[in-house]
């Protein structure tokens, strides 16, 4: 006979409407169950205090104070959080993952440099009962201080300040420039240079810490002739590649190029002045998103687990949430070599 007062798997089918196979499906995240359905079991088995029951679900236990997750989209100049596949796939695994635990999934935009969308975000961060993922790629030290008051949960997603307490999901981008820098040395190349974004913010850095590390161990020097500053998009990385290359200094046999964006701008710069890659230089990117495959030659880079970057952000807010500790967490997703066509092997 089942305990009156503990919630089964029998009594969520029963209120979903649906089968007993069906809630087993979408509690452990199976494949078979549509979106729809698994939010509403979720949802359903959160109101009941399933999991709390139930210590060996694959799912954080919920938080009952918590109504829904919010992803804030912070801007302050929009040259990189923008409507690309890359942060396409990382809102997908957070939405995702919300279905999973039954979370409802908010939205908000923040202009940061517009005093009445900082006095918002504010604001926003005052309603305990909405855990906020905030999109921080674009965010710089001094936008810290909209955070100061909060008394919502929140995490940032895409950067990691040293020394600020909050706590952080993000790239391993010190790894990352490092990886891209050792696989052309180990293609054989002495003289790398590094095409980074002129507008500064903290992923690029890492990645600077990356390339110069690489170049350290190896006993190779940073020439600054080398170092390249292009707007990172595109359109800009095209532009100030050209202009950069109207100054008629000596080329480095490889580029580090610190995203796909700057890459694939840099590249067509370099092929209208009649500079071959991979033949007279060779260029390895960052992101791994489709645009490396549009560019002729395809482009070698570093992969980002965007999707999973997603997933991890949501389950290390509610971790974050639900933990009796004051310690901050930063939790920093590894990468992958990714080889293609733009790096030439010089012993070879």
């Amino acid at each position: 006979m089942e305990k009156k007062n503990k919630p089964t798997i029998k009594k969520i089918a029963d209120l979903a409407g649906v089968s007993l196979a069906t809630v087993s499906n979408a509690l452990n995240n199976k494949r078979g169950v549509n979106e729809e359905t698994s939010r509403q079991v979720l949802t359903i088995a959160r109101e009941l205090g399933y999991f709390e029951h139930n210590q060996k679900s694959t799912l954080n236990r919920p938080l009952r104070d918590i109504r829904a997750i919010r992803v804030i989209k912070f801007r302050r100049h929009g040259l990189v959080v923008q409507d690309t596949p890359f942060f396409a796939e990382l809102l997908n695994g957070i939405e995702n993952e919300c279905n999973r635990q039954g979370f409802e999934l908010l939205f908000a935009q923040i202009m940061g440099r517009e005093q009445d969308d900082r006095r918002r975000m504010k604001q926003l961060l005052e309603d305990k009962q909405v855990a906020n993922i905030i999109l921080a790629t674009e965010m710089s030290s001094d936008d810290l201080e909209l955070l100061v008051s909060a008394q919502a949960p929140l995490i940032l997603l895409d950067s990691y300040f040293r020394g600020s307490n909050l706590s952080s999901v993000t790239i391993n981008n010190t790894e990352a420039g490092y990886t891209a820098v050792k696989h052309l040395i180990a293609n054989g190349h002495q003289q790398i240079g590094i095409i980074n974004s002129s507008t500064e913010f903290n992923n690029m850095h890492y990645r600077w810490l990356g390339y110069r590390e690489a170049l350290s161990q190896a006993g190779l020097p940073i020439r600054p002739e080398w170092v390249v500053s292009v707007e990172p998009t595109v359109k800009g990385s095209h532009r100030d590649m050209l202009g950069w290359l109207a100054q008629n200094k000596p080329l480095p046999t490889a580029f580090f190029a610190a995203n796909d964006m700057i890459a694939a701008g840099a590249v067509r710069a370099l092929q209208e002045k009649s500079i071959q890659v991979p033949f007279d230089v060779s260029i390895i990117a960052m992101d791994n998103t489709p645009i490396c495959q549009a560019v002729s030659p395809a482009l070698s880079t570093i992969h980002v687990f965007k999707q999973e970057l997603g997933v991890a952000a949501v389950r290390e807010l509610l971790a974050s949430a639900q933990s009796k500790e004051e310690c901050s967490r930063l939790l920093e997703l590894g990468i992958k070599l990714v080889e293609r066509s733009s790096v030439m092997n010089i012993f070879s």
